[in-house]
Order: structure tokens, then C-alpha cells, then sequence
């Protein structure tokens, strides 16, 4: 009896861990590194902004550029986390579930601000715009590394700037497409670190 008892125990101990290794590899494979460091293959280039990497950062050539890098891929449900870099000028963005990747605004996907002196201080840094603004909480992020996590599950988005909670919105509007990320016409944007995991 004791003998079947550790045989039990032993085998629930093995098959505990076997269950955690699936899960963990599970829980690898749906991370993806969408920025690998040395070059844009990920990303499609929209507009007049010619993007460069250099030292594991994606920056723009020319500050004064408008465009958009967009991922050639679609996501729905993810949480995605990166950390940019701005000057006291930059006016720029994270786009999710955008439906057409040539056709980046806020009406056709969700936009989270990154534009800490916006003239419209409800749409600054940390806002979803027109539909989260202002901010739950005003964050500052000017010439220093800053990190955003996007979380999309379902019909609920929910955004931190440098761990601190920024939006919170619950819409169907858009329930998947392309990301992206702006630069607009003004100012200097570093972004690196760029990781999307699929819930």
C-alpha cells in the first residue's frame, strides 16, 4: 500500500512537470520579437519617413518626415509592449488593429498617444485618442526611455506608460488589424524592445 502510494505520488509529480514544460513552451511560442534588432523585415514603410535601425533602435532620418512602419501581419488579441524614446517636440503614436495598413488614423484603428506637449492636453501621451481622453494619469516622458504596454483582450484595451495605468476602454469598433508606429512631422522617436504576445 505504501509502495502504490509513492508510485502515485512520483507519477503525479512527473506528469506536474511535464504539464508545466508544455505550458511554458506554449507560453514561448506565441511571443514574438516583432523588432529583431538589425533590420525592418517585419514592418512595411507608409509615407515619407525613411526609418533606419541603429544600436537595436528603430529612429527616422529625418525628424520632419510623416509616416508610419506597419507590421505585415494582423493581430486581434495581444498584449504588446515596447519603450520609446522623445524629445520635447515629437508628436507620434502606437496604432493597433488598424483595418487598413495603408490607411493609418484614428478612425481606423486605436490610437495611443505619445505626445507629451499635445495643444489638446486630453489627447497627450497615454491617451487612446477620441475615445480615452484625457489620460487616466498624466506621465512624463521626454528624453528619457519610457516603456508602454498595450493590452487588446476581446473588447477591452488597457494601456500603462512606464507601469502606470493610462486608458481603459471596452469597444467593438475594431477587433483586429495591423500595428503601426508614427512618426509626425516634428520631433525625434527612438523605439526598441518591441515584443507582442497573442492571448
Amino acid at each position: 500500500m505504501r509502495l502504490a502510494k509513492i508510485r502515485h505520488i512520483s507519477l503525479f509529480i512527473i506528469l506536474s512537470f511535464i504539464l508545466s514544460a508544455c505550458t511554458i513552451g506554449n507560453h514561448n511560442a506565441v511571443e514574438r520579437k516583432l523588432f529583431n534588432e538589425n533590420n525592418l523585415n517585419n514592418w512595411r514603410q507608409v509615407g515619407t519617413a525613411i526609418w533606419k535601425v541603429s544600436e537595436r533602435q528603430i529612429s527616422v532620418a529625418d525628424p520632419k518626415a510623416d509616416g508610419y512602419l506597419v507590421t505585415k501581419e494582423k493581430y486581434s488579441n495581444f498584449k504588446l509592449s515596447l519603450e520609446f524614446w522623445v524629445d520635447e517636440k515629437v508628436n507620434s503614436g502606437i496604432f493597433i488593429r488598424c483595418s487598413d495598413p495603408d490607411r493609418i488614423t484614428p478612425l481606423s484603428c486605436y490610437e495611443m498617444n505619445i505626445w507629451d506637449q499635445h495643444p489638446k492636453q486630453e489627447y497627450r501621451t497615454g491617451s487612446i485618442v477620441t475615445l480615452v481622453s484625457p489620460p487616466l494619469a498624466q506621465v512624463k516622458t521626454v528624453n528619457k526611455w519610457n516603456k508602454y504596454e498595450i493590452t487588446a483582450a476581446q473588447n477591452n484595451i488597457l494601456v500603462t506608460v512606464n507601469g502606470i495605468v493610462t486608458a481603459r476602454l471596452d469597444d467593438t469598433k475594431h477587433s483586429s488589424g495591423y500595428v503601426a508606429l508614427q512618426s509626425a512631422n516634428k520631433g525625434s522617436v527612438r523605439f526598441r524592445n518591441i515584443i507582442l504576445e497573442v492571448l
